[in-house]
């Protein structure tokens, strides 16, 4: 990601931090986590503050995952100034790869932005979406350029058409959760499926991005579902056995019991009673 779509990043989370919306913000720091190159700039975009709130955050896998971003980066911060201070022939070597490796990435986009420029939209915020979802889709498969290009429109075309024909806030909404999932460099599946045709580009654009997920970003959004229904439920209530109550039943002394508040505030709380041995309820 280049600073510019950091910042673009950078507000979607901090959106999705004030409403609260916890898939959203998995997903924006997921992004980060795995496309954020370390430079002076990232400094400038505040995103670092940001991220540093939601160590504290009430979820503790959103909290885990902003406290290992956090990590990463000042290790990765720490590594850039010693790096800056090493000038010998072994870092000159590094250096030279990653210009050779900037330089390949460079072609890249360049070839899509040339296939672009002879089938531009007319319309800026298309011609962009379609750029973005053409360097996702080429990241694994460089040699179907032409082909993925035309996916690439497709797609744009398909959503642009089920939104009445307007770049409104559904349209872009819909083509940055198609680009947050095709980007994902833990999910090629879903790549390799839309460029062989496995997966058509109607089913693509209909699909939520639940459905979209990597097997092991939907085991994460289970986790957190049942996470979330545990809390709306809330705990269940803790059952001590004792020898103090006798079964009315079976006269065994092995019994089970717990309290809950089922009248008003101000008065006593139920006690309910089971028989371990054969199964008698009762409360008080």
């Amino acid at each position: 990601m280049d600073i510019s779509e950091v910042r673009k990043a950078h507000k979607v989370l901090q959106k999705a931090f004030q409403e609260g919306n916890q898939m959203l913000i998995i997903d924006i720091l997921r992004l980060l986590k795995n496309k954020v190159v370390v430079s002076e700039a990232l400094v400038d975009t505040k995103v670092g503050v940001t991220i540093g709130k939601l160590r504290n955050y009430s979820e503790k896998y959103v909290a885990d995952l902003a406290k290992e971003i956090s990590k990463k980066w000042k290790g990765d911060f720490s590594a850039l100034k010693k790096a800056s201070l090493v000038k010998n022939t072994s870092e000159m070597g590094k250096m030279s790869a990653t210009t050779s490796t900037s330089n390949t990435s460079e072609k890249t986009r360049n070839m899509g932005s040339k296939c672009i420029k002879n089938d531009i939209t007319g319309d800026k915020v298309r011609d962009n979406c379609i750029s973005l979802i053409y360097t996702a889709l080429v990241s694994d498969s460089e040699d179907l350029k032409e082909e993925i290009f035309s996916k690439a429109k497709a797609i744009d075309e398909f959503v642009f058409a089920s939104c009445s024909h307007k770049t409104d806030d559904t349209y872009r909404q819909k083509m940055r959760s198609l680009l947050l999932n095709l980007k994902d460099k833990n999910n090629p599946g879903l790549r390799e499926n839309v460029v062989n045709g496995e997966l058509s580009i109607p089913r693509l654009c209909t699909m939520t991005p639940q459905e979209m997920a990597s097997k092991e970003r939907k085991e994460e959004i289970k986790k957190l579902e049942e996470m979330n229904l545990f809390k709306a439920r809330g705990p269940k209530p803790i059952k001590a056995v004792t020898d103090l109550f006798q079964c009315g039943k079976c006269k065994q002394r092995k019994v089970s019991y717990y309290q809950m508040q089922t009248r008003r505030a101000d008065e006593p709380m139920t006690t309910f009673y089971e028989c371990q041995v054969c199964d008698n309820r009762w409360k008080t």
